[in-house]
């Protein structure tokens, strides 16, 4: 049955939705492991800006690619797509509803988070310059510009990961909302199955009683 193996495959797609955005899963793991307040400025490559790009990364890259995997427009989900048209226009609905709520929220925080991300990449190139400032010159100036620079880079990787966590937060709740729209077209499929079944039990029985009487 065609809607069965859609619901199959969007099964297994949140199913390691849910794994990954789950309170112990890789990115809150990753959000957790980061402390902004460890951000020293002191280099263009500080561990803590390093794991917080990387993690952004990732989480971007992860939710395009769920996004896209559901994304019943494109050709390669042509079976998904028409499995979902055979389900009742209220779950199809559903369905579709909680899918659009999905993209665009992550959409909307994901372009935020870039947009952090950029500005997180500027203020590392100026703390860069200045440091070379500072080895070729003696300057309080620059000494000061570079401490806040630093205390900017801070803030900037507080306001990532807070971005990182609310994006946790909406794929928790709307993968959640998915989730039991999928459980509810599996009840029905079982329900029209036990029925068929039914059918096909009972015209077994007749059939036998038919020959029955034959003989």
């Amino acid at each position: 049955m065609s809607v069965m193996n859609c619901n199959d495959s969007l099964k297994n797609l949140i199913e390691k939705l849910i794994d990954y955005s789950k309170t112990d899963g890789s990115l809150m793991k990753g959000v957790k492991s980061i402390d902004a307040d460890k951000v020293t400025g002191t280099s263009g490559n500080d561990a803590q800006v390093y794991q917080t790009e990387k993690l952004l990364l990732n989480c971007i890259t992860y939710i395009k690619k769920f996004n896209s995997d559901i994304d019943t427009n494109k050709p390669q989900n042509k079976k998904i797509r028409e499995a979902l048209n055979d389900l009742n226009y209220k779950l199809r609905d559903k369905i579709d509803t909680a899918r659009n709520v999905i993209k665009y929220e992550t959409e909307r925080l994901t372009k935020l988070s870039a947009k952090e991300s950029d500005d997180l990449g500027t203020m590392k190139e100026l703390i860069s310059t200045k440091l070379e400032n500072v080895k070729s010159c003696v300057n309080d100036n620059i000494d000061k510009d570079v401490k806040l620079l630093a205390d900017r880079l801070k803030e900037a990787v507080k306001i990532i990961l807070v971005l990182l966590e609310k994006i946790d937060t909406n794929l928790t709740k709307y993968v959640g909302e998915l989730e039991a729209c999928i459980n509810s077209a599996d009840s029905m499929i079982n329900s029209a199955m036990e029925g068929m079944q039914k059918m096909e039990r009972k015209e077994i029985g007749r059939s036998q009683l038919t020959n029955l009487h034959v003989d």
